[in-house]
């Protein structure tokens, strides 16, 4: 081995060895990197992957997701909309205390072309709940499908003793004031044991045509074995009322 090759070696080397010491400053801590309650391992007293010991109950790793239906819009003559859907929750204990949901346009291409903006909602144990915005004032579309989108997923255990079967409602009434809008109500009976002092009723309205022309929401107070009149003043409807569809649910 030459001097001149020694020489060569000692300065590859000298050169390398800078570039060694920073890649090991990179790669080392990557490969020593703690466990943690994301690294898809069972490690660290976890009782499944990821899940369990000092990580999140492994419940939640297996809940079923919110389920999204009947997404309904509603346009009035003011070019103003309402519009909602229906979300369940299939879990028997846990819940949401916080959700954040908007609604989202597409184009019949599919195309994504407007997005209101995020509310705020709950959803308790095995509930259906409706989400819904209203007086929406939205650019002037052709025609447009319409989906909802549901954010912040902070699951935790809840309870929830109010079924909106315990609520049975009947004798829908509907009256025109002397200003031209309409005066709506109906009874409601509470059949369960349970007092409930903030009910939301989530009432559309319909034509003779079974097509909705109007949503209202309305929160009422009831006591157990009791009956309450509900009633409200409906101000957007454009055709005379000739139904109701009402919905239960535990008002935020």
């Amino acid at each position: 081995m030459t001097s001149r090759f020694l020489k060569q070696l000692k300065i590859a080397f000298l050169f390398f060895l800078p570039v060694f010491i920073f890649l090991s400053f990179k790669i080392v801590p990557l490969l020593l990197t703690p466990p943690s309650c994301f690294d898809n391992k069972k490690n660290q007293g976890e009782i499944d992957v990821d899940c369990g010991g000092p990580c999140p109950p492994c419940e939640i790793k297996n809940l079923q997701p919110l389920t999204i239906s009947s997404l309904r819009k509603i346009k009035y003559s003011d070019g103003s909309y309402d519009l909602a859907g229906k979300v369940f929750n299939p879990n028997e204990k846990w819940g949401l205390k916080e959700i954040t949901y908007s609604f989202v346009l597409f184009d019949d291409q599919g195309k994504k072309i407007y997005e209101t903006t995020k509310e705020k909602s709950i959803i308790y144990p095995n509930e259906s709940r409706w989400l819904i915005l209203q007086n929406l004032k939205l650019p002037e579309f052709s025609s447009f499908k319409l989906n909802l989108e549901i954010d912040n997923y902070n699951w935790q255990q809840m309870e929830n003793n109010f079924s909106p079967l315990y609520l049975i409602n009947y004798e829908p009434t509907f009256e025109k004031t002397p200003f031209g809008n309409y005066r709506i109500f109906f009874n409601v009976y509470n059949k369960s044991i349970y007092d409930f002092d903030n009910v939301e009723a989530i009432v559309f309205i319909y034509d003779e045509n079974r097509e909705i022309i109007g949503l209202n929401r309305v929160n009422f107070k009831i006591n157990h074995d009791t009956i309450e009149k509900v009633e409200f003043i409906n101000n957007t409807l454009d055709k005379e009322p000739k139904g109701l569809e009402i919905f239960f649910q535990l008002s935020q």
